[in-house]
């Protein structure tokens, strides 16, 4: 079509780093590598992975495109961390529940979770994402200020565009937490991106949950 308008994706501060590994792509939120991934692998197999993984509401690939590996569908934070938590879970998905047991005022169990585990990636995918997003090294440079002392804690971060949403979800073996900072109204928050807006807050939760956790490290990949 001689007026279509070419789909022409920006990284986030508009300019190029030059060639580099996708370890240091993912960790460091480039755009460019992401689209280009999404291009290899397929817009319906990325939908089928997501799926699987426990993304409800995506539907025809058609109404994506590429930039859906940007973030162009509608995803709930429940979606997003449940689906990281398979990273975390070697690949394993967990069911999302809000109620963990009931007892009456005696003590009784009158209701109870059971876990219904099922694997949806292969253990060594989720080790290698696990490797990837718990490298300091790679994330370097946006995440600057948010380390972890005694803890490999993997995360990452997203802003979508005109900084409408800043999210981040992280994780460890044990637990995985979402957070998302943004306007009810859908208007821009501060033109930053989201390791500076929503990061520090989740951070500082991360701090306090860790030291009551079991210190578990993620399983290295072959």
């Amino acid at each position: 079509v001689a007026d279509a308008v070419c789909y022409n994706p920006q990284n986030y501060e508009g300019g190029f780093k030059g060639p580099m590994s996708i370890r240091m792509a993912l960790g460091a939120s480039r755009n460019i590598p992401a689209v280009k991934a999404i291009y290899l692998v397929g817009v319906q197999n990325t939908i089928n992975t997501a799926k699987s993984m426990g993304i409800t509401g995506l539907d025809n690939a058609e109404r994506y495109g590429l930039s859906l590996a940007l973030g162009s569908a509608d995803v709930s934070l429940l979606d997003m961390t449940g689906a990281y938590s398979v990273f975390a879970n070697d690949g394993m998905r967990n069911n999302l529940t809000g109620i963990l047991k009931i007892q009456d005022t005696k003590g009784n169990i009158v209701e109870e979770f059971s876990t219904s585990s099922r694997r949806v990636l292969p253990e060594q995918t989720a080790r290698m994402m696990n490797n990837v997003l718990s490298d300091v090294t790679a994330r370097n440079s946006i995440f600057v200020k948010n380390y972890f002392k005694n803890d490999v804690v993997a995360l990452k971060t997203g802003t979508t565009n005109n900084y409408r949403d800043a999210w981040v979800v992280g994780y460890t073996p044990q637990i995985t937490v979402g957070a998302w900072s943004g306007n009810n109204d859908n208007t821009p928050i501060a033109k930053q991106v989201a390791g500076y807006i929503v990061a520090p807050m989740w951070h500082e939760f991360m701090n306090a949950i860790l030291p009551t956790l079991p210190d578990e490290r993620f399983p290295k990949p072959d």
